[in-house]
């Protein structure tokens, strides 16, 4: 029984991964594409150079021992908060389009505590997270700033956790930490309100009990904490629910692999459930109160988000208001608007089949993950210096930055994948590289369907850049020393 489970751990293990390196090396293939056309060729050729500088650097890394003692987790999110707050300075940002509506929401949410602002928001969680600063701090863009850097904060730090839950060694886990947190377009997109931290933050910390049920203890208690945080990830965005439930397969065979007893089955089973249930019932209170509708999404657009995102005109990417207009928005109730939405997508698909393909693609790709410059430009668009920078060309300097950056780590993603397409691993590793790995595929297949926007790529950047590094490092080492058999 035992070598059956194993064959089918390695054969899913080896689709997945498969699969997602398809589909990185048609975004490899497009972001190279964009940025020969934005940057030049000579922009493509210092990149190619600079990854395999950085292949050399991390195969001379050790895999033994913290070999940067002067530096630990603590000083590095000092490091990345500062970061986070001399952009903050220098750039004044000010909220706009739908991080202006979650700032109007969670000031109104945090002077009145009426439920029905909770119902109109968009991301449930975010609303409540960013009150819960207003409700202690005030109002100012100061307090929505260090709301914002804080849960970036926290989720660096738990993340760093995880790295050590899966036997990563410190020196690697701080280089992976500060990679991520250091980010250009992450150091500004951190002074954002932004349903995106609040998403991380709680992901993160679902995540590391997830990682530490299934690699350290196997306890209930870690069951209902990612439970509980997972839960929080759904209420601010309803797509996690897929992952959660892809988790929840992955866990239930862990449970049927410990060969556990009927009551430990059922205690396990209700960690995950009470907690589940018991959270989530705040969105089923308000979709019914104030919607008549029985649904747990956080979110009033529903298969509008489906519309958009097979909509040729609007690039899969923004709202067309004829659309709108086309499935009755605004006159008709939501329930008949999201199957009118649903019933306009599935014809554009079954109608056009090539067309559609060629949306998914190529032109939301470009859309969606081909740079991370938009993540900069939501933080200075309505910044009170534009003018200023605009003129000392600082924005276009830093746009250089960001697409290198971004391009690199998707050289060494893709580099990543064609090691471990090929590598053999024991089940543990096996296992790794799923938890790893699903997050990423999952949320690029819904976005094949769903609208897109960059921002979006965050909610799996994290564990992107986690494979990019890792498996440039450990994998080759272990593999050469032990003929194949990857020890982690």
């Amino acid at each position: 029984m035992n070598k059956i489970n194993n064959i089918f751990i390695k054969i899913g293990a080896k689709s997945l991964i498969i699969l997602t390196l398809l589909y990185f090396l048609n975004v490899l293939f497009h972001c190279i594409d964009y940025q020969y056309s934005i940057n030049g060729l000579p922009f493509i050729v210092i990149n190619i150079a600079a990854t395999f500088i950085s292949l050399f650097l991390l195969n001379k890394m050790t895999t033994k021992t913290n070999r940067y003692k002067f530096i630990n987790i603590y000083t590095l999110l000092l490091l990345c908060f500062s970061a986070y707050l001399t952009y903050w300075v220098i750039i004044s940002p000010e909220a706009f389009s739908d991080f202006k509506h979650f700032k109007t929401q969670s000031i109104n949410f945090s002077k009145t505590g009426n439920l029905e602002i909770l119902f109109e928001s968009k991301s449930t969680f975010t609303t409540i997270y960013y009150s819960i600063f207003n409700f202690f701090l005030g109002h100012s863009n100061l307090v929505f700033f260090l709301a914002s850097s804080i849960a970036w904060c926290i989720s660096l730090y738990t993340f760093y956790q995880i790295l050590l839950n899966i036997d990563l060694n410190k020196s690697l886990s701080l280089l992976i930490i500060a990679i991520i947190g250091l980010n250009p377009a992450l150091i500004a997109y951190a002074s954002v309100i932004s349903s995106e931290s609040c998403y991380l933050f709680a992901y993160s910390i679902s995540l590391y009990y997830l990682t530490r049920y299934y690699f350290i203890n196997s306890k209930p208690f870690d069951l209902c904490l990612f439970s509980i945080f997972s839960t929080f990830c759904i209420l601010s965005r309803f797509t996690y629910i897929i992952i959660f439930s892809f988790f929840i397969v992955l866990i239930s065979y862990k449970i049927y692999s410990l060969k556990s007893s009927i009551q430990m089955l059922a205690k396990k089973s209700f960690s995950i459930a009470f907690p589940f249930i018991l959270v989530i019932s705040l969105q089923l209170i308000l979709n019914y109160k104030y919607n008549s509708v029985v649904s747990i999404s956080p979110s009033p657009w529903g298969d509008i988000a489906l519309m958009v995102g097979t909509s040729v005109k609007s690039s899969g990417s923004h709202f067309s208001k004829d659309d709108l207009a086309l499935v009755g928005y605004g006159i008709m109730p939501m329930k008949i608007v999201n199957h009118n939405a649903q019933s306009l997508a599935l014809s554009r698909i079954k109608k056009n089949p090539k067309q559609f393909i060629n949306l998914a693609f190529v032109t939301k790709i470009k859309k969606f993950i081909v740079t991370q410059f938009q993540l900069f430009h939501w933080s200075i668009k309505n910044s009170k210096n534009y003018d200023k920078l605009e003129k000392t060309k600082f924005i276009d300097r830093y746009k250089v930055i960001i697409d290198s950056y971004f391009l690199l780590i998707l050289f060494l993603f893709v580099i990543s994948l064609f090691k471990l397409s090929l590598m053999k691993m024991d089940q543990p590793n096996y296992l790794k590289s799923i938890i790893l790995l699903s997050p990423i595929l999952i949320s690029c297949l819904l976005h094949i369907f769903l609208n897109v926007q960059q921002r979006y790529q965050l909610v799996f950047y994290y564990n992107l850049i986690i494979v990019a590094i890792y498996y440039n490092t450990i994998l080759p080492k272990f593999n050469v020393q032990n003929k194949g058999n990857a020890i982690v």
